[in-house]
């Protein structure tokens, strides 16, 4: 299962397509909906999140509400079409066209693109690579999350830290279900400390980093090989980093770098009637490339967003030294990427998993899946 995307930020849609969907998955659009809904809601969103209604367009690829083995063509309007100044007033040239961005954003992908592709206004390049594509990867993400469902297997997302705040509890699987925008944390005093943190950031201009942590149940072992391009890990590590602002992706427990030795910190085995699986998850569920049967535990680590009101000491398309462009953008993307990186984690889940099991139909894949 592979996503390919397409669409500028301010173009008339996003658009993706789902390719290698076995038949036979449930499609909720309320749940997609639901799930965009909450991706825009996220705390420390910008105002051009809470004007987009992202209502999903279903194109290709389901029957009587499932999937039907094709491919899933996927649409999202965009609601916003014109780019914003610091000051939040819109902008748009004459002809409809917009605005050129010559004051490079440091951190952006402004500098690079304008040299790879040639280009001596870096507005092309903002919108290519926006972080509003992540829309995409919410709603086919929640088709991936509807085939793991039917294998028995959960993901959740929650917040560990934003800016110098964080939170260390030690959460079981339930606590994790059902979490939620603003804040994404089982945890009332937590949702207090980040919302804190993140209105001080908020009222000085400047934007704000954090973790996320992921985790996985219901994956048993064996999914992967040891070899270099199957390997779980690897694999996972790539697409959550071909998410914007993604800066650290990291499995299991840190225990390793606090003093453990090996004998310590590997894993307790355990062999039953069920399975054959692993009973601790401080390799975070991942050995060899293979899942191991175990929670799978990732951290990933969040950039603080380049575009801040205040603007940074840069230099336009010329070489001239000016502030950067201070267009409008979310404090953090901390709580939104909550949504974005569990819809991306499950279409690598399930991109690894028929690659083992079959790409047919999601009962066939059951059964064999089950037989392991």
């Amino acid at each position: 299962m592979k996503l390919i995307k397409a669409g500028e930020s301010h173009g008339e849609a996003m658009t993706g397509i789902l390719v290698g969907v076995p038949a036979g998955i449930p499609v909720d659009k309320e749940k997609i909906n639901a799930d965009l809904k909450e991706r825009n809601f996220a705390y420390g969103r910008s105002s051009r999140q809470l004007a987009e209604s992202d209502v999903i367009g279903l194109i290709s690829g389901l029957f009587d509400g499932k999937t039907n083995g094709n491919d899933i063509a996927l649409s999202i309007k965009n609601d916003v079409r014109t780019v914003s100044s610091g000051d939040e007033s819109s902008d748009k040239c004459a002809d409809g066209t917009l605005p050129p961005l010559t004051k490079l954003r440091p951190g952006h992908a402004d500098l690079p693109g304008i040299v790879r592709f040639g280009f001596e206004d870096a507005r092309a390049v903002a919108e290519g690579s926006s972080a509003r594509n992540t829309c995409i990867d919410v709603a086919a993400g929640r088709i991936a999350l509807s085939m793991l469902e039917g294998l028995g297997i959960s993901v959740a997302a929650f917040v560990r830290a934003v800016g110098k705040t964080s939170d260390e509890s030690d959460y079981s699987s339930d606590a994790l279900k059902d979490l939620h925008a603003p804040f994404f944390t089982p945890s009332d005093s937590a949702a207090k400390s980040f919302k804190e943190e993140t209105d001080k950031v908020a009222k000085n201009g400047d934007t704000v980093g954090g973790i996320v942590e992921l985790r996985v149940c219901g994956v048993k072992a064996g999914i992967g090989s040891y070899t270099a391009e199957s390997r779980v890990s690897g694999a996972i590590a790539r697409d959550l980093f071909s998410i914007q602002a993604v800066k650290g992706v990291r499995f299991g427990d840190i225990s390793f770098s606090l003093g453990l030795y090996g004998s310590e910190y590997s894993d307790e085995l355990q062999f039953d009637e069920n399975a054959k699986r692993v009973k601790t998850s401080r390799s975070g569920g991942i050995d060899g490339g293979m899942t191991n049967g175990a929670e799978i535990k990732i951290t990933v680590a969040v950039k603080p967003l380049p575009t801040s009101k205040k603007g940074v000491p840069s230099s336009d398309v010329f070489g001239n030294p000016v502030l950067s462009a201070k267009e409008r953008a979310d404090v953090t993307a901390v709580f939104a990427l909550c949504s974005i990186l569990r819809a991306r984690l499950a279409i690598t889940l399930c991109d690894l998993i028929t690659k083992d099991f079959g790409c047919d139909n999601l009962s066939s894949i059951a059964a064999r899946y089950n037989e392991r």
